[in-house]
């Protein structure tokens, strides 16, 4: 591992303990049976398979393949969004997740495609799709303007299905989590095409392997922390979303990324956030192994954010894949390394 995760406790125990015995692998927010029944439901649904969005936007030219930005609700987002003008106008895709759509249609931003996940019945709030169908969108947007694509997972609740039945612009896929989705929809709908993607339990790593199927090679992460932001003044709340959320989870837990290079800082975030830094880790790591084995198409992930309380930007600075060269060559090397730096400066 490039780091190690330290949990400081549910702010009680004062005795560090590594972050994935402390937050174990997500079960999800539905049980086993509930997962598989709405696995089934929603193939029975009607709505149209992601495969036939694959089908008409799967990138063909490997010598020059598409680039995405994958947009969290992380509190770098909003500081990021110059980064994120600059890639679309050389042409990047957005692919949103969550609230973000909205975030980014307010803003004269366009939005490809919007990814919802969670089981919970508030997730039909997350999308106006009002938004998009305003003229006053479209004209903020200009010459980057793209009408979202809806892609939505199986296990979403009954209101969010219900909230996009019918419509030619959304896509259903499955969300993979190993209990023989591939046994029961090959059995059961022999004749029906159907797309697992496996990932991380948070939507937004998640998205990388959307993406992937839909023919990008190099995604940029906007907004993916995995921590909180420290309040500028003395006396306010952290910030854990780049905008307001509903229904936040408040599991609230302390840890300290580790580098191998000597590097290490203190977060906090709640329990799934918390979980995503390590996550992020694993499925790197995964990703590799996958395309070593040649079950995957080789692409490249790049992280933006502040590494100074973004989790998941300081891992990905210490793996070498932060988005600005100078936070690689930073946290790389030992703090030493960079007081030496400073000195000559």
């Amino acid at each position: 591992m490039p780091f190690e995760l330290l949990q400081l406790g549910e702010l009680q125990s004062p005795v560090p303990r590594n972050l994935r015995e402390v937050i174990p692998a997500g079960k999800g927010r539905v049980d086993r049976d509930e997962y598989l029944t709405r696995l089934r439901r929603g193939q029975r649904r009607g709505m149209q398979s992601l495969l036939k969005l694959v089908a008409k936007e799967h990138s063909r030219d490997w010598r020059h393949p598409s680039v995405v930005c994958i947009i969290g609700g992380g509190p770098s987002l909003a500081e990021e969004v110059g980064a994120l003008r600059r890639l679309v106008k050389r042409g990047a895709k957005v692919l949103a997740v969550n609230k973000s759509h909205d975030w980014l249609l307010k803003r004269g931003l366009r939005c490809d495609y919007a990814a919802l996940l969670d089981p919970k019945d508030w997730v039909a709030g997350y999308i106006d799709l009002g938004l998009a169908a305003d003229p006053a969108t479209r004209r903020r947007a200009g010459k980057f303007w793209a009408a979202p694509k809806y892609l939505i997972a199986s296990q979403c609740h009954d209101d969010v299905l219900e909230k996009f039945k019918g419509r030619s612009d959304a896509y259903m896929w499955h969300a993979a989590a190993g209990l023989g989705e591939s046994e029961i929809l090959k059995g059961e709908f022999p004749r029906e095409l159907w797309v697992n993607i496996a990932g991380a339990s948070v939507i937004g790593l998640r998205a990388v392997g959307l993406a992937h199927g839909l023919g990008f090679r190099k995604m940029h992460l906007f907004g993916i922390d995995g921590s909180m932001k420290p309040p500028l003044i003395k006396g306010e709340r952290p910030q854990l979303y780049a905008y307001d959320k509903p229904h936040i989870d408040r599991t609230w837990k302390a840890f300290e990324v580790k580098l191998n290079s000597g590097w290490a800082r203190g977060f906090m975030a709640n329990h799934h956030m918390a979980r995503s830094v390590y996550e992020f880790e694993d499925s790197m790591r995964d990703w590799d192994k996958q395309i070593c084995a040649g079950r995957m198409e080789p692409f490249n992930v790049v992280v933006h954010g502040d590494p100074e309380y973004s989790a998941i930007a300081m891992v990905a600075a210490g793996m070498g894949v932060h988005a600005d060269a100078w936070e690689n060559e930073k946290y790389g090397n030992p703090p030493t390394y960079q007081a030496g730096l400073d000195e000559r400066a």
